[in-house]
């Protein structure tokens, strides 16, 4: 709790200075110029996101035999990302694998590969959209390729390691094993040392499951379809404020902004996401900081916002239901 309470205010306090810093009055003269219009169009997509975004998790969990209706993995999804979205770094993703045992009785051992599949085809996704980027920009974004070239050497290590270590039950036992050892002091690790060696077994039995090429180019398709669609909400943010700006440079930042949060394990990746949204097209076009940070706030209630909402809605529908705590 107290985490969650340090990292929001910190999240507040980061985007009060942004927003002091591009001028508070300049910002609001942007706003002042918002055609609605394209605000609504971008509302509008979110029915298409939520689908793909659902669909992509009911497509994983049927490679693993749990064949539930897609309303009921809908429901659970945007319930547990409603979760997952307000918690530092997003720590709370389990929590789908937890309603689904709830709600359907599916094992949490047996789901959560699912998450993390799902999490690192994001990544994948989102380092391929920045390596192209970075290439074809190379000498428009000169000067932020410092900040670019540690995302794209640690996070490429990072996705290697964490598959590495989930496909092989030896090492990752051991790994598991090891940390049991570091935290021999917390008495809920030591008291459950055979079952939680049995879940990481279960997470590793049901991660191989998934070595599937047909099943992979169908949630990477899927995945690439959803961070277009995140850029081209950013593009219509900037619309709606009268700014041009083009869709490869809006899906490439995104794709950044969301790595940068995944870092800062900021929740909502509030302030972080705004600083790397105009760091970066302040870079790329003659525009203020103002101008950008306006159009960062619009995308913020055009996506971020409307996910919340109807995340909150599920998750609480949920709650009363089945008397969760």
């Amino acid at each position: 709790m107290k985490l969650k309470i340090i990292t929001f205010l910190f999240s507040i306090a980061l985007l009060m200075a942004l927003i002091y810093y591009s001028d508070f009055f300049k910002v609001v003269d942007a706003l002042s110029k918002i055609n609605l219009s394209y605000v609504l169009l971008g509302i509008s997509l979110w029915p298409i996101i939520s689908f793909l975004r659902a669909f992509r998790w009911y497509t994983i969990l049927k490679k693993i035999d749990i064949n539930l209706p897609y309303w009921s993995v809908f429901k659970i999804y945007f319930a547990g990302d409603f979760i997952s979205q307000i918690t530092p770094g997003r720590v709370g993703e389990p929590m789908k694998s937890f309603l689904l045992k709830t709600v359907e009785g599916k094992s949490i051992g047996t789901t959560i590969s699912s998450t993390l599949l799902e999490r690192l085809m994001d990544m994948l996704v989102m380092i391929i959209i920045i390596s192209i980027g970075t290439f074809f920009l190379w000498t428009t974004i000169n000067k932020i390729i410092p900040w670019l070239i540690p995302v794209l050497v640690f996070f490429p290590i990072f996705l290697v390691f964490i598959v590495i270590i989930i496909s092989s039950e030896r090492i990752l036992l051991k790994t598991v094993s090891s940390f049991q050892s570091m935290l021999f002091f917390i008495s809920f690790i030591k008291g459950r040392k055979r079952k939680i060696m049995k879940f990481f077994k279960s997470v590793n039995k049901t991660f191989l499951m998934y070595r599937d090429i047909k099943l992979f180019f169908k949630i990477f398709l899927i995945t690439m379809s959803l961070w277009i669609f995140e850029g081209f909400i950013l593009l219509l943010a900037f619309k709606s404020l009268g700014i041009s700006v083009s869709l490869f440079s809006t899906i490439l930042v995104v794709a950044v902004a969301a790595l940068v949060a995944f870092i800062t394990i900021l929740p909502l990746g509030l302030g972080s996401i705004e600083l790397v949204i105009v760091l970066f097209f302040t870079s790329f076009y003659p525009l203020t900081a103002a101008e950008v940070l306006a159009a960062a706030i619009v995308v913020r209630f055009m996506s971020y916002w409307v996910y919340i909402f109807m995340g909150a809605i599920f998750f609480n529908t949920l709650k009363h239901k089945h008397k969760l705590h």
